[in-house]
């Protein structure tokens, strides 16, 4: 039938589906890193502002120029990250997931803290002593639930691409790569499950708040030097 007929012709043409898809592998990757340090950079230095500054009290422009400055240590951060992980990888499955996770705290430290790259290293493996399994389950259900509403946004495109399947392409089966509404739908969907990183980011950034505020108290601290200032 039109649904095997398809099936059969993708199977045939693979080679040739992959390598136009092949030949975007390395753009797609330096793009993902830029959307990476871009989202979860400026993403941090606004809510950092916007601690440090109130609402209203600072500019987009204030933003960008905080992140930027940061920019150099957040790459390098993230450089020194990806080797740790990938020794750490090559032990044993175990110090990898318990490795990733204490990242997830690090640039929080570096942008909150304006601290070097040991520095943020250091400071999350200090926070996170025991408190992993408390970080890591509420990474975990955070990524759980948008999992859930990706898959969602995925559906049209799903849907759009199975119906294109079943009716046939025609000549070579190019069709599925160029088709315009397929591409749409799948950067609109891309542009989307990008964006649901905020949550991912807000919720560690939190996260480094309240294992500061357990392990060092810091909000009474505030209060303290806040007092003898009034008093000074």
């Amino acid at each position: 039938d039109s649904l095997n007929n398809a099936i059969q012709k993708i199977a045939d043409q693979g080679i040739d589906y992959a390598l136009p898809l092949l030949s975007w592998l390395p753009w797609l990757i330096l793009a993902s890193m830029i959307q990476y340090f871009f989202i979860w950079g400026l993403t941090l230095e606004y809510m950092n502002l916007y601690k440090e500054k109130g609402k209203d009290n600072f500019t987009i422009g204030e933003v960008w120029s905080a992140f930027l400055h940061k920019l150099p240590r957040i790459i390098g951060l993230n450089i020194v990250v990806a080797v740790i992980f990938l020794m750490a990888l090559l032990l044993l499955i175990i110090p990898a997931i318990w490795f990733s996770i204490v990242t997830i705290l690090m640039m929080p430290i570096l942008i909150f803290e304006n601290a070097s790259i040991k520095q943020s290293i250091s400071r999350a493996l200090h926070l996170i002593k025991s408190n992993w399994w408390r970080t890591f389950g509420i990474f975990f259900v955070v990524s759980i639930i948008l999992s859930i509403v990706s898959n969602v946004l995925s559906i049209p495109t799903l849907i759009y691409g199975v119906i294109q399947g079943i009716k046939g392409i025609e000549g070579d089966g190019s069709g599925l790569i160029n088709n315009p509404i397929l591409i749409s739908f799948s950067f609109v969907a891309t542009v989307a499950t990008s964006w649901l990183n905020v949550i991912v980011i807000i919720a560690c950034a939190f996260q480094f708040f309240s294992l500061r505020e357990k392990k060092e108290n810091t909000t009474l601290i505030q209060r303290i030097e806040k007092i003898n200032q009034e008093n000074a």
